[in-house]
């Protein structure tokens, strides 16, 4: 597998309330870039990122598992993280290495105790924030209502980017307020998105909802304001523009729409990911302790600096022994490399490398700086 630059790369948390959807919309995800051929299922235990015995049999994520695939030339590294508060440790783990945070949001059920929990994470890591309502074709859904959770609870910043044409069973058809489309999508052909004018019956509430995104969008910088005042609107790539600068600086929380087990809004999420959120070079440098001594210093992800990783979860396998998870924040990584353990002092030989499919290991000749892999030892 080829190395990729910084630049082409996406590191994505998918955090939430358990229940909320978080490894569906993961499962979703690797479907629709391939990394498999077949939509696991929970109740079967065959999904790629709840792969231990103990998660099959509880039916729940336990651990962070890391997934990736390929997205309009772009690297989407995606980490689901459990939903039990018991198992937090590793959603903070995940959320440090990531540059943008998903917050999975049961439509049935609006803004939950883990909701609050994983939206405090992002505010004590600054991390840029996007809402994902799922589960919009179960029954009793609520879209409306759990907007207005949100938006009660995290500030009027919250702005809809997508609403169902209709909710509930049989939910297919997503209006989207950025692109002002209308996104249909056939359960009966999974990841097959057709795009067409918005009906008339939905066009006042999209135009609406899409006065506000401008709006939003043109209050978080002073040079789009002022085109906003002048043109009276912005054009797509302007408030795409607007709304990546504005993720990074915390400063707008789009939500967006999807019923993970049929696929319904994936395929326009990742659109949305390789579109909207920061790279790390948009996400800037790193703020870092590189050293035994603890003098702090700011990590440019420049894959031609010295090496400098950070392994943010380790755990035991059957006879591999210990695995490190980690981010590679400046230079590149390779097996067989020597680096200094800046805790101890010590110097640490680098076993092999991978990237990771779930349980699946992909051995790689070196990652870049930016990138999200695994090595042995």
């Amino acid at each position: 597998m080829q190395t990729i630059q910084p630049d082409h790369l996406r590191n994505i948390a998918v955090t939430g309330h358990t229940g909320s959807g978080k490894t569906m919309l993961t499962e979703s995800l690797a479907f629709s870039m391939n990394v498999v051929n077949r939509l696991g299922s929970i109740e079967e235990g065959t999904t790629l990122s709840d792969y231990s015995e103990d998660e099959i049999s509880r039916s729940h994520s336990l651990n962070a598992s890391l997934v990736h695939g390929p997205w309009n030339g772009v690297k989407i590294n995606v980490i689901d993280t459990p939903g039990l508060l018991d198992f937090h440790g590793d959603v903070k783990s995940a959320m440090r290495v990531a540059d943008t945070v998903l917050i999975t949001v049961n439509a049935a059920t609006g803004v939950e105790v883990g909701t609050d929990m994983v939206w405090d994470y992002t505010r004590e890591y600054y991390k840029p924030t996007m809402f994902v309502l799922t589960k919009l074709d179960a029954d009793r859904t609520r879209y409306d209502e759990t907007i207005e959770q949100l938006q009660e609870h995290y500030g009027h910043l919250v702005t809809p980017i997508q609403f169902p044409a209709e909710e509930g069973l049989g939910h297919h058809i997503i209006i989207d307020v950025l692109l002002m489309k209308q996104l249909e999508f056939d359960p009966d052909r999974p990841g097959n998105m057709t795009i067409s004018d918005i009906p008339d019956l939905y066009r006042k509430r999209a135009e609406d909802l899409h006065n506000t995104l401008v709006e939003a969008v043109a209050e978080t910088d002073e040079e789009l304001m002022n085109r906003y005042f002048d043109v009276g609107t912005l054009t797509e790539d302007e408030l795409r523009a607007g709304i990546k600068s504005a993720l990074v600086t915390r400063t707008f929380f789009p939500v967006f729409c999807a019923s993970p087990l049929h696929l319904i809004g994936t395929e326009r999420l990742l659109n949305a990911i390789v579109n909207l959120c920061p790279s790390p070079i948009e996400r800037g440098p790193e703020h870092a302790w590189c050293n035994a001594q603890q003098n702090e210093s700011l990590v440019e992800p420049d894959p031609d600096s010295p090496t400098i990783a950070f392994i943010f979860k380790t755990m035991s396998e059957p006879r591999l022994g210990e695995i490190s998870y980690l981010r590679v924040y400046s230079g590149h990584i390779e097996t067989g490399h020597e680096l200094v353990d800046a805790q101890t002092g010590q110097l640490e030989k680098i076993g092999q490398v991978y990237t990771m499919e779930g349980q699946k290991k992909i051995p790689v000749d070196r990652l870049l700086a930016g990138d999200i892999g695994m090595v042995v030892k």
